[in-house]
């Protein structure tokens, strides 16, 4: 993360820091019920990303994912694949524009 960004970053967290370039904090949002589960899975494993070798992200590590949520997980990540997938392409989105 280069110099700016992690300032930005910060001005973000620190309320007080009287800058007028401090980004506002994004507000509530809807989330439908039927992708509730698959937010939840992601909170779970969003420390399970892949990255390149030169650096940049290439996406989650579906095996490190697995492994981490074990045999009682993978029935879940079964059925909550395609949203899944749809959360790592937005996150990949957002990363790459950084």
């Amino acid at each position: 993360m280069d110099e700016a960004t992690w300032e930005a970053a910060g001005a973000w967290a620190d309320e007080d820091s009287g800058r007028d370039d401090t980004p506002a904090a994004p507000g509530p949002f809807a989330v439908w019920p039927e992708n509730w589960p698959a937010i939840a899975l992601f909170w779970r494993v969003q420390r399970c990303w892949r990255l390149a070798p030169l650096g940049g992200w290439v996406g989650l590590d579906w095996a490190q994912l697995r492994a981490r949520l074990g045999p009682k997980g993978q029935d879940e990540v079964d059925a909550q694949a395609h949203r899944l997938d749809m959360i790592e392409d937005e996150v990949l989105d957002v990363l790459a524009s950084d």
